[in-house]
């Protein structure tokens, strides 16, 4: 078991623990909590490099123990290694931290020597990928065949260098020499250069040590593990089985995972549910709102495509309800009215509502179709998933495709644009 951590990180934690003189030497477990809070943006796509993240108590407490788990939090924040928002709210939002000074030194993994604690999250890692497992169908195929994934380290390294480090370095420079100017949009965007880096890096150095993790979000019932999280770019560099990657892509999945629900709700207009499904069986969505909404936008380009998507998804479907409508959600209300009003009526009481819906939609449509082709391929067909799409190797692809949409005529009577391309 090995966790990342920095030579300053260490020196700091090793001089408190040793002037402290407890009968228990915690180091590690000090380690292990700057360890969490550093790699939770890299393993939880939820949270961004400098948001603050919660932390499982709970966990901690078995870890360490109840006195000296709230105590390891307070020293970390006395020694300026960690801060909090010291944001509580009831049954929503816990307490949420993060790293002061995320960018002074280099992070690395390191073995945990502390053989009881290292014991303790090895048996988390069962715990976890016991739960996957407990979940049966295309869980536990995905689980099955998730220890055959592998990484070209060294090629996947040369090309985050090649493309990522020159910049890096240069808004290294930037952070470590502004650092009272941490609210401004050039800082902001040289902390985001940064953290594409560090991110990148991150992912396929646990590749490189093994640290493999996979779990199951039990809201959404979203499996994540390394493959979800490692950047689109750095997918060309894995192998299943000693195979390239390939997988089929639903175009505008969530787009049409929205349209397949609505056509369960009576109170939307279903002839507008049908016509916006055709929009987004023809795959052009996202290029269909554009042009109304009046922009010219290169959307073969990925970055252009993914943050207009990001635009769509966070002012339509994922934000709070507002008073005064963006020109996204005036635009998705002039074309889709009813559908429009559905979405902010899900929202109204609990805005994340929409996004959890349409996510456990897409989980259980993926999980029960991957058990299907299991079955069909009589298991020797390696299968993994990322999110909504459905990963095997080039020999198997095509099959994969025709039950998928198989399963989508059987469950939806609906047959999306489905596409297999090589990651």
């Amino acid at each position: 078991m090995k966790i990342f951590t920095t030579k300053t990180v260490q020196e700091i934690v090793s001089k408190h623990c040793t002037e402290t003189k407890k009968i228990k030497d915690f180091t590690f477990h000090y380690l292990y909590v700057v360890s969490n809070i550093y790699m939770r943006p890299y393993t939880d796509k939820r949270y961004m490099e400098n948001d603050y993240v919660p932390l499982n108590m709970n966990l901690l407490e078995d870890l360490i123990s109840k006195r000296e788990a709230k105590n390891v939090i307070d020293n970390l924040i006395k020694l300026n290694l960690i801060e909090t928002d010291g944001k509580v709210i009831r049954g929503i939002k816990s307490k949420g931290y993060r790293l002061v000074n995320r960018f002074d030194d280099v992070w690395f993994l390191t073995p945990i020597t502390d053989l009881k604690l290292a014991e303790k999250l090895h048996g988390k890692n069962d715990i976890h990928n016991c739960e996957v497992n407990k979940r049966g169908g295309g869980y536990k195929v995905v689980n099955f065949w998730f220890n055959e994934l592998e990484l070209d380290y060294p090629k996947a390294k040369k090309y985050i260098d090649n493309h990522f480090r020159k910049d890096y370095i240069e808004s290294l420079k930037y952070i470590n020499t502004h650092q009272t100017e941490k609210e401004t949009v050039e800082f902001k965007k040289h902390f985001s250069t940064v953290s594409v880096y560090e991110s990148n890096l991150s992912n396929i150095t646990m590749f490189k040590d093994n640290e493999k993790f996979i779990c199951v979000d039990t809201k959404s019932n979203r499996l994540h593990c390394n493959l979800t999280n490692i950047s689109t770019p750095l997918r060309q560099f894995l192998t299943l089985c000693g195979n390239k990657l390939w997988n089929v892509d639903i175009a505008n999945s969530q787009p049409t995972f929205l349209g397949l629900l609505m056509r369960r709700r009576n109170t939307v207009d279903q002839q507008e549910v049908e016509r916006y499904l055709e929009v987004c069986k023809s795959g052009q969505f996202y290029e269909y709102i554009s042009e109304l909404g009046g922009l010219d936008l290169d959307l073969t380009d990925y970055k252009t495509r993914k943050k207009f998507k990001q635009s769509i998804f966070s002012g339509v479907l994922f934000d709070r309800n507002r008073k005064d409508l963006s020109k996204w959600e005036k635009t998705f209300q002039s074309v889709f009215p009813s559908i429009f009003k559905e979405v902010r009526e899900i929202k109204r009481k609990d805005y994340n509502a929409m996004a959890i819906m349409l996510q456990k939609e897409e989980s259980s449509f993926i999980f029960s179709t991957v058990k299907r082709i299991d079955t069909v391929l009589k298991h020797k067909a390696p299968l993994l998933t990322i999110h909504d799409s459905i990963v095997s190797n080039e020999e198997n692809i095509y099959m994969v495709q025709q039950i998928m949409e198989e399963c989508f005529a059987d469950y939806y009577n609906y047959i999306p644009n489905l596409k297999a391309v090589s990651l």
